[in-house]
């Protein structure tokens, strides 16, 4: 191509042709098309490192930009996201700073219970724990489960009551399972 080039503009120079006004419009034009491919190169190093690193793949569940969904695919240059609302939203690799991935390895479940001030905090507690207890031998959450449940504590003071919060670690993707099965 270049010698083409070459070629092409020493013809039209032996023609008579200016080439210098030829050659300050190409200058221009590269110079717009390296300007405009400095965000496609931006997407596609970011990208690779993405898909090197294993930040996240197809299927997982992530935030990103302020965006949550699942992953239906992954590019270079992009990644596709559809939320629950069904709606798909497709992100410039150039433009992940921040990925929350939902899907690796445990995720908690967490149920806080609203206690009336009528009750004594330590009671409260004891009475969770009891639950807690019932909880981890449950039929239907067995393998749900990754260890048994736990109450952290009282987590905020409201008008009519304070809650106290009980976790349980569980696989990814279980944890809304897990805290329906919690509250019933």
């Amino acid at each position: 191509a270049v010698v083409v080039g070459i070629g092409i503009m020493s013809s039209l120079a032996v023609l008579g042709v200016n080439t210098g006004a030829l050659l300050a419009s190409a200058g221009v034009l590269g110079f717009a098309v390296g300007f405009g491919a400095q965000t496609m190169v931006k997407d596609l190093l970011n990208g690779l490192f993405l898909l090197a690193e294993g930040q996240y793949t197809i299927g997982d569940t992530i935030e990103v930009n302020g965006v949550s969904g699942v992953v239906e695919r992954v590019t270079l240059r992009t990644t596709t996201l559809r939320d629950v609302n069904g709606d798909v939203h497709i992100v410039p690799s150039g433009d992940v700073r921040l990925v929350t991935n939902k899907s690796k390895g445990w995720t908690r479940a967490q149920v806080d219970a609203g206690v009336g001030y009528s009750t004594p905090v330590e009671r409260a507690v004891e009475v969770l724990e009891a639950y807690c207890a019932t909880l981890a031998a449950d039929p239907e959450l067995e393998g749900l489960l990754l260890d048994e449940p736990r109450v952290l504590g009282v987590e905020a003071f409201m008008e009519n009551q304070y809650t106290v919060r009980v976790v349980a670690e569980v696989p990814s993707g279980q944890a809304i399972t897990a805290q329906r099965r919690m509250r019933r």
